[in-house]
Formats: structure tokens, C-alpha cells, sequence
């Protein structure tokens, strides 16, 4: 695999290194593809004051801020794909990844799901335990809110203006770990109550306390999210995890029309001028957050991919680019910038 081939295959999940590893033909249209996974919603906490203090400094300080988080965020990523993990998305200081299960022949097999959820569920203790509280730099620590979830998840390769496609990653299991996610405090490991009842046997967990009383009592008897305390099987070593990691396929040079779709315009001039090592800049640019609560799994994906090529030929006339499309329990939100390179 050329250089360039191996660099333009690490800005896409490894879901679609495999699809063209299957077809290298480029995207031409809408597709949608849905299977069981397990589906862990990684926070850092500490972001904001670290992006504070550093940001004063200036251009030297914008450095810095990435130097860091390239460092925290690689230790992440490690352990992830370690534990069979594939990224999917980063949102500002989040990522979320996927366990899909599968059978030997890469089918979805929903009698897998509770293998890989017991496997992010490992993974998530194992990052809690090396990332939480990290100190970064003098006086500021980075800590980890994870949020895990499993069921049907939903992917859709939607858009196509200028030959640009947006991966949108959906279903329930998403929704479950944005509310998740909303119980975590720093070093807090939270399930969904679907998650648990697939890794129940071997773990120790505490319900979250639920609510206080409403009108509606019956809403006060649903299954509550649970703070994961312990695996009581022993946690998988580095190098016991070796085999469950979801390697990326080797791809040939025919693929890299087919990877491009998938990589903001901005990322491929910088590419093209090789400047692989990504510039960091302090940079005035216009942010829009579009909530789209409507497109959501269950949406036919033709009238998907009308919303999102409406959008992207609005934002492509007023030079704006698609930073990405993030789901939680509001439905899907579309992040725009205006003024990037």
C-alpha cells in the first residue's frame, strides 16, 4: 500500500476501507447497510480548560493544543482498535466507536452481539484506568466520560455533491448512548440498560438513581442505566487483544478516488501540497450547527439523500464545508464551516 493510499486510509473508518477493499469503485450513489454493534460514545473531559489556557498563547499555543490531544487521543485510539474497536466518528473532543458483530465471513450475526459488547465494555475499564485524571501539562488533566450501547445500527453514505459523500452512522443504539452519556461524570463508565443485559453475568454495576416522581409513574419502573464498576472475568492484556483487533485491509492504488469521497476538501489541499502533518492555526471562521430531528433510521433513504444533497449544495455555493453529521437523542446534527481553507 503506497504512502498516500495508507494516509488517505486513515481518515476513514475502517467500514469503509473494507467496503472498497470489496469494490474500489468510487460511490455513486445513496447506500445504507444495517447490522448488530456495539456502540461506545468516548468524552474527554477537560477540553475546554485546556483549550483556554493554551489558546492564549497564540499560534505556539494552537500547537501545543494539538500536540497534546494527538497524544491523549492516540493512547485512545490504540486501546480501541486493540479491543476490536472501529472509529467511526469524531465530534470536537468526543469519538465514537463501533463493534460490529460479525461471523467468520464478515456477515452480520446478531449471536455475536454480546461477545463484542462484553469486548467494549473491557475496553472502556482498561481507558478509564490509563486516561482518567491524565495530566497533559502542568495543572490541567484530561478524563474520560464513556457511554456504551448495542443493538441495530443504521449507515447511510449520503450527499454526492462535487463527488462529496457524508458517512452517517444512526440507530437506537446512538440515541442510547446520548442519554447515557448525559448521567457520565469524569471517569464514569455508563450503560444502557440494552448494553447491560448483554454483559450482566460477568459485571458488577450499580443502577443510576432514577428521576424524581413524575405524573407518568410507569416511566419510573423502565430499566435505568448502569454505572459499570468491574469486569469479574480478568481484563484482556495487550497482548491477549492482539487477534480481536479489526485490521484495516492492504488497498491498492485504484481505491484512492474512492477514499477522497469521503475527506473534506480542506484535508485533501493539504494532502496534495503534502503537508501530511496537519498545520495547526488559530483561524476565524463562521460555525453552523443545522439540528436535522426528522432524519433518523427511520427515514427511507431517499428522502435522506434529498436533505443532505439540499444541504450540501447550500453550503458548497456559499464556499462552506461539512465538518460532519453527529447523532444523539435530538436527532441528527449537521456541523458546517464557513472560512476554513
Amino acid at each position: 500500500m503506497s504512502d498516500l493510499i495508507g494516509t488517505l486510509t486513515s481518515y476513514v473508518p475502517t467500514l469503509i476501507a473494507h467496503r472498497l477493499a470489496v469494490d474500489p469503485t468510487p460511490i455513486g450513489e445513496p447506500a445504507s447497510e444495517q447490522f448488530p454493534a456495539a456502540v461506545l460514545f468516548a468524552d474527554i473531559s477537560g477540553f475546554t480548560a485546556l483549550t483556554e489556557q493554551l489558546a492564549q498563547r497564540g499560534p505556539v499555543g494552537a500547537e501545543e493544543i494539538t500536540h497534546l490531544l494527538n497524544t491523549y487521543f492516540d493512547q485512545l485510539i490504540e486501546l480501541i482498535t486493540n479491543h476490536g474497536g472501529d472509529i467511526v466518528k469524531f465530534a470536537g473532543d468526543a469519538l465514537i466507536a463501533l463493534w460490529p458483530a460479525t461471523d467468520e465471513s464478515g456477515l452480520p450475526a446478531t449471536a455475536q452481539l454480546p461477545t463484542v459488547t462484553r469486548q467494549a465494555a473491557r475496553c472502556s475499564l482498561v481507558a478509564r484506568q490509563r486516561l482518567n485524571a491524565y495530566e497533559v501539562t502542568p495543572g490541567i488533566r484530561l478524563s474520560l466520560k464513556l457511554a456504551l450501547s448495542a443493538g441495530e445500527v443504521l449507515t447511510m453514505h449520503l450527499g454526492g455533491e462535487y463527488g462529496r459523500w457524508e458517512f452517517l452512522v444512526t440507530g437506537n443504539p446512538l440515541v442510547q448512548v446520548g442519554l447515557a452519556g448525559k448521567h457520565a461524570r469524569p471517569g464514569d463508565v455508563i450503560l444502557s440498560p440494552a448494553a447491560w443485559a448483554l454483559v450482566d453475568e460477568i459485571a458488577v454495576g450499580s443502577p443510576l438513581l432514577a428521576p424524581p416522581q413524575s405524573a407518568d409513574v410507569s416511566s419510573n419502573h423502565e430499566p435505568r442505566e448502569i454505572l459499570l464498576r468491574d469486569i469479574r472475568e480478568p481484563l484482556v492484556s495487550g497482548e491477549d487483544v492482539a487477534g480481536l483487533s479489526r485490521t484495516r485491509p492492504v488497498l491498492p492504488a485504484v481505491t484512492e478516488p474512492g477514499l477522497k469521497a469521503y475527506i473534506p476538501g480542506a484535508i485533501l489541499a493539504r494532502l496534495a501540497a503534502h503537508q501530511s502533518g496537519w498545520l495547526a492555526e488559530l483561524r476565524r471562521v463562521t460555525i453552523l450547527f443545522v439540528n436535522l430531528p426528522d432524519l433518523d433510521y427511520s427515514m427511507p433513504l431517499e428522502q435522506a439523500q434529498a436533505v443532505m444533497r439540499t444541504l450540501q449544495a447550500a453550503l458548497y455555493r456559499y464556499e462552506g464545508s461539512v465538518n460532519k453529521l453527529s447523532v444523539d437523542e435530538k436527532g441528527v446534527i449537521l456541523i458546517a464551516a464557513l472560512g476554513l481553507p
